[in-house]
């Protein structure tokens, strides 16, 4: 298997698995809905960081800022239209492939839509996003000397090509921004709930684990923090890995995996937000961890409202 066979797998597969903000002093609860006006817009700064440790070595290190504008293209009673277009502002890299790949991600306008209280619905220029993947594989594939149609470039851009993979794995920082939207918090009252979670090498959805709790409210800076953690079921979450990992290897021809090997495979998402009354979000911070023995990778992004937007 080729070095950009294996990178594009790594890259692609690894990190997928991702208002009026109503305050009420009286009985300690807040609720993040959406007023917003046709017209607006709000700029932010968006942070991605990945590493990979082993043990107490760091294996892996990469970074990605970007500008992001969003601009609501349209408000009904029903629903939001909203523009993200997200532009390079620095990108740091182990290696050139790596470096090519976080700059030609990084460049992207996405439509999507919203309920009425701000709760993402759909992407809606989803065909535009699966083939700017496509080509960004076929950039990489190129840059290392690969042919057009190598098998594990195409079967990466087969996990893409649906538009429910484009809304799970491509636009995370799209829903973690929307993550809140739309349900009623109380103040330090944790809610767990059992939900699916999309599984883009699978056929079938994980079952996953997810606690949300309102931990601060601040009605003299007119904001509320919340939390949610999530955690997906690691026997479901090996299974499926092993599949997918044993069906590359029979169309490479490559090593089959030791399902041993796998034991211990966990992932769980960690995020915190910070919502002013107005609606709009003005941090949040999502820390992703997969670890499997003493190799764990990290992926935390943050998202912050410019500050001149403040």
């Amino acid at each position: 298997m080729k070095l950009i066979s294996t990178q594009i797998f790594i890259f692609f597969f690894l990190w997928s698995v991702n208002a009026t903000a109503q305050i009420n002093v009286e009985d300690s609860s807040a609720q993040a809905v959406t007023y917003w006006n046709k017209g607006e817009v709000q700029t932010y700064i968006i942070t991605n960081e990945r590493m990979s440790f082993k043990g107490t070595d760091t294996s892996e290190l990469e970074s990605g800022t970007y500008e992001v504008t969003l601009k609501v293209l349209d408000s009904t009673e029903n629903s939001y239209t909203l523009q993200w277009v997200s532009n390079v502002v620095g990108t740091q890299a182990d290696d050139v492939l790596r470096q090519k790949l976080l700059e030609v991600s990084g460049n992207v306008r996405i439509v999507y839509k919203t309920d009425e209280m701000g709760a993402f619905m759909e992407v809606v220029n989803w065909e535009e996003l699966r083939d700017r993947i496509d080509k960004a594989i076929d950039v990489l594939a190129g840059m290392n000397g690969d042919t057009k149609g190598n098998p594990i470039a195409e079967a990466v851009k087969k996990l893409y090509s649906t538009k429910e993979a484009i809304e799970s794995v491509v636009i995370k920082d799209i829903l973690q921004f929307h993550l809140f939207f739309g349900v009623k918090y109380l103040l330090n009252n944790p809610v767990e709930m059992e939900l699916k979670v999309p599984n883009i090498i699978g056929s079938e959805p994980f079952d996953a684990r997810l606690i949300v709790e309102l931990k601060d409210i601040y009605p003299e800076d007119a904001l509320f923090v919340l939390t949610a953690l999530q955690q997906v079921d690691e026997a479901q979450l090996e299974n499926s890995v092993f599949d997918y990992m044993s069906m590359i290897a029979k169309e490479t021809g490559g090593a089959l995996p030791v399902r041993e090997e796998l034991k211990g495979l966990k992932n769980e998402v960690f995020t915190v937000s910070s919502i002013h009354d107005s609606g709009w979000v003005l941090y949040s911070e999502q820390t992703s961890t997969a670890s499997l023995g003493a190799i764990t990778k990290i992926e935390k992004r943050t998202i912050r409202l410019k500050e001149e937007d403040m």
